[in-house]
C-alpha cells in the first residue's frame, strides 16, 4: 500500500503476538482549545474518565511511525518491561527519540494550540470499541475521522520534527524517509 493510502480508522488494532491487548485508536479534529486544556488538567488529576493516551500530531509524520510505537508500547506492557508508569505514557515514550519522560510528554502529549488529537487506549479482549468511541467523542465534543498518512503529513510540523529527530541535514524529505528517521530515532533512544 502506498504511503498516501495508509489509513487507520476506529476499528481495533490487534498485533498478532499480543491479541490479548487490542488497541483503540481514533483521530479527532476541530477540538476546542478549552476542551484540550480540560483534557490536560484531568490527565494530571488522574481522572479515570480520561484514561487514554492523547497525542499531538506535531511530531507524527505517518501511520507507520505510530504503529511502530504502539507495537513497542504494547510489547513492553505485556512483557512487564515498561519504562513509564502507565501504558498511556509508555506509548508517548515509545514515540520519543529522547530518553526523558517529561520531554516526551511535552512534545507528543496534548497540545492546546492544535485543533487535532489522536486518542489511544490499550484494551482487554471483549472491549466494546463503539462505547469507547462514544465516550471519547463526548469528552472531546467531536466525531472521529479516518487517520491517514496524508492527514498526518499535512498536520505535522516539519521544522520541529526535523529538529527533534536530528534530520536537519536530510536530503531525502519524503514521508517514507521521515518515517524511517523517526522510527530509528525512537528505537535507538538511549543507546
Amino acid at each position: 500500500i502506498s504511503a498516501q493510502r495508509r489509513t487507520m480508522t476506529g476499528s481495533p488494532i490487534i498485533f498478532p503476538l499480543y491479541p490479548e491487548s487490542p488497541v483503540f485508536l481514533a483521530y479527532y479534529d476541530d477540538v476546542a482549545a478549552e476542551t484540550l486544556t480540560t483534557v490536560k488538567k484531568e490527565l494530571m488529576a488522574r481522572n479515570e474518565l480520561y484514561d487514554y493516551c492523547f497525542l499531538s500530531t506535531t511530531h507524527i509524520v505517518s501511520v507507520e511511525q505510530l504503529r511502530c510505537a504502539l507495537h513497542k508500547a504494547v510489547q513492553n506492557f505485556v512483557q512487564g518491561t515498561m519504562k513509564a508508569n502507565s501504558v498511556n505514557t509508555e506509548i508517548i515514550f515509545s514515540l520519543s527519540p529522547v530518553n526523558n519522560m517529561s520531554d516526551a510528554l511535552k512534545r507528543f502529549g496534548v497540545d492546546e494550540s492544535r485543533p487535532d488529537v489522536i486518542v489511544i487506549k490499550v484494551c482487554s479482549p471483549g472491549t466494546d470499541f463503539k462505547n469507547l468511541e462514544s465516550s471519547v467523542s463526548g469528552l472531546l465534543g467531536a466525531k472521529p475521522l479516518a487517520l491517514t498518512d496524508d492527514k498526518l503529513l499535512e498536520r505535522f510540523d516539519e521544522k520541529k520534527f526535523k529538529k527533534l529527530f536530528k534530520l536537519l541535514g536530510a536530503t531525502d524529505t519524503s514521508q517514507q524517509a521521515y518515517t524511517r528517521g523517526a522510527v530509528a530515532g525512537s528505537l535507538l533512544r538511549g543507546l
